[in-house]
């Protein structure tokens, strides 16, 4: 455990009564920390003196005052990795706990070509934070045939992979890329933190039976496993444009879950967008399938 005293504070004097609010960053429960993350932490009115903040994690911490009410820690060397680290604030006469969970070892593999399946039907894997009530499952079905999301990671660059995803068939027990529905392509993303992947789209067209159903905001974080074997822990988060699903006919889906206001949307309309939440704890690298993109735009190895 490493106690740092903040800079500029008096000698520990009794406690003082102090109404405020702390805020900690990373949040309390966040995953994926990268080993150098700086942390801070923000009080909404000048502490009083005697304030401490407890670092542990075994690094030495550059500490310093960005102003009156917010501290930052900057570790001068990396944080253990895969591991629950602590930050404790000591202020007046309460006591803030808050941990976050370091990312783990770095990966060795080679990535390009290696393709990785979100399935949306494995319920064992899968578990479905919004919508709650089993509307997660059948929002999935909904989309025809597709019953997982393919990513691939089409090259790198340094700190920065390039991903192609496209929709996923189950055939015969194998895996496959599904004819009738486009590829897209990401834009590159930063793997600079190293296991740690994170994919974030501000739009995603999935053509299905003619329909096209848009994701809006995709956002998705996950550590790959040091062998490349998989994706672990992927976090993943969306609005889904749900009125063509209720064009369809076969669910009333804002009526039954709420929705919000689409991207495109005015104050006025009727919000047609549900938030799709879920989180995988495997990806799973689908040996010897290669995603083909049918955009010219899109990069393969």
């Amino acid at each position: 455990m490493v106690i740092l005293a903040l800079s500029g504070c008096a000698a520990p004097q009794p406690a003082v009564p102090w109404e405020g609010a702390v805020t900690v960053a990373p949040a309390d429960g966040t995953e994926h920390v990268p080993v150098r993350q700086v942390v801070t932490v923000t009080f909404s009115s000048p502490p009083p003196d005697g304030t401490r903040v407890w670092l542990d994690g075994g690094a030495v911490y550059e500490e310093a005052w960005t102003s009156t009410t917010e501290w930052s820690g900057a570790p001068s060397e990396d944080l253990a990795r895969g591991a629950t680290h602590h930050v404790l604030v000591d202020v007046g006469a309460d006591r803030v706990v808050t941990a976050f969970h370091t990312a783990g070892a770095r990966v060795e593999a080679e990535l390009v070509g290696r393709t990785y399946e979100m399935d949306l039907e494995d319920t064992s894997n899968l578990t479905w934070l919004a919508p709650s009530g089993g509307w997660g499952p059948l929002l999935s079905r909904s989309l025809g045939t597709t019953h997982s999301v393919l990513l691939m990671v089409s090259q790198a660059d340094g700190d920065t992979l390039q991903l192609l995803g496209a929709a996923g068939l189950a055939a015969g027990g194998d895996v496959e890329q599904s004819p009738a529905i486009p590829t897209w392509c990401f834009d590159a993303t930063s793997f600079a933190d190293n296991p740690v992947l994170p994919v974030v789209a501000p739009l995603v067209s999935l053509g299905v039976d003619g329909v096209d159903y848009l994701l809006y905001d995709l956002r998705a974080v996950g550590e790959v496993a040091a062998d490349g074997a998989s994706i672990r822990d992927l976090h993943v988060s969306t609005l889904l444009d749900a009125r063509p699903i209720e064009a369809a006919g076969p669910f009333d889906v804002c009526g039954s879950i709420g929705c919000t206001l689409c991207p495109e949307q005015g104050e006025g309309d009727v919000p047609g967008c549900a938030t799709l939440e879920f989180v995988l704890a495997e990806a799973p690298w689908i040996e010897g399938l290669a995603l083909v993109p049918t955009d010219s735009t899109c990069g393969a190895p």
